[in-house]
């Protein structure tokens, strides 16, 4: 079952940030999914009878879950209460959001109006969905957000039933491979260790303590020497950096244009686009990155934090990304070669 958080929004980059002159323009058709099957699946129903009736069992090594890419977003193929498409893998969205072309007539109640990136995102409402399928993994009762998404089915050309987030996979270990078009997920224990002893180990060369607020992630950056708090987004297209950034953060942007940002909901602003110029994280340089600039003082207030900046896609497609929400640590593992 997915957990949920009382306090909800839809931040709006989606955070999609899906700005109209920067993202790379899609083709109708998205980019190949991953060929590999689901190599391992879960099946939730048989394994807790097993364990019922003492029938020897044993959870699978890892689940597989490809992604298909379209631009520098990523999806999610799934089957919600008998509606196929696709959910965007958006590691920065608190729980599930659903998309309300799609679910419009289950019941719901009403929420205050959310804020993101772009402002105030309007007519948010909490329905429950009965089963959710990813392969043969099953998510029963979840409660979601529900907003519309018809903005982001137009830019893209594909059927998009939603958001994911990451809390819906808490009692997995997370490996996210957007090179190679995968999300792998590791059972784990109490402990945060994997189920299986047999499971191929992750060598990163980089680690740190995460912090985790209603599912979201936030990681420590620096720039030009200040230790900042950046959530970290895999549907953000570019990074982003506070316009409050200290001046010596500031001095490090370089200005390259103006860009039209939109988010979850249907408002659209200008902000300025850009390199961050002296980022790294821990003792390793990421510079140089794009970003834009942009307030984010009400995006930071929905997840109840002080929020400096977002990493998104040029991040991400840096290398093996490995979080795990119970030891509260993500390391990664960098790409020999960068994408061009």
């Amino acid at each position: 079952m997915i957990r949920s958080t009382g306090k909800y929004f839809i931040k709006a980059a989606v955070l999609i940030l899906s700005f109209i002159a920067f993202s790379v323009t899609p083709s109708s058709n998205v980019q190949g999914a991953c060929p590999a099957a689901y190599s391992s699946v879960i099946r939730i129903t048989t394994l807790l009878i097993n364990t019922l009736t003492g029938n020897e069992t044993s959870l699978p090594d890892s689940v597989i879950i490809p992604l298909k890419r379209s631009g520098r977003l990523f999806f999610i193929e799934t089957t919600i209460d008998g509606v196929t498409g696709n959910l965007v893998f958006d590691s920065g969205a608190m729980g599930l959001v659903l998309n309300k072309t799609y679910f419009r007539d289950y019941a719901k109640s009403r929420l205050p109006s959310s804020g993101g990136a772009t402002g105030l995102v309007a007519e948010v409402s909490r329905i429950t969905a009965d089963r959710i399928q990813i392969g043969d993994l099953v998510f029963k009762n979840s409660a979601a957000n529900m907003v519309d998404l018809s903005h982001i089915e137009n830019r893209r050309g594909l059927k998009v039933l939603g958001l994911l987030g990451l809390d819906n996979l808490r009692n997995f270990e997370m490996i996210i491979d957007l090179r190679s078009e995968v999300l792998q997920l590791y059972p784990i224990d109490k402990k945060g260790q994997r189920l299986s002893a047999e499971s191929t180990p992750f060598q990163p060369d980089y680690m740190q303590e995460i912090e985790v607020v209603g599912g979201v992630v936030f990681v420590k950056v620096t720039i030009a020497g200040k230790m900042l708090r950046f959530c970290l987004d895999s549907a953000a297209e570019t990074n982003a950096l506070s316009k409050d950034a200290p001046k010596a953060v500031m001095e490090t942007f370089s200005l390259t244009r103006t860009s039209l940002l939109r988010g979850a909901g249907t408002q659209t602003k200008e902000v300025l686009l850009g390199n961050l110029n002296d980022i790294s994280i821990g003792e390793i340089p990421l510079h140089p990155m794009t970003a834009l600039l942009s307030n984010l003082d009400q995006l930071g207030s929905s997840y109840s934090v002080h929020l400096d900046g977002i990493l998104g896609f040029d991040f991400f497609i840096k290398g093996m990304i490995r979080l795990n929400f119970v030891t509260r640590e993500m390391s990664v593992q960098f790409y020999q070669t960068e994408e061009k």
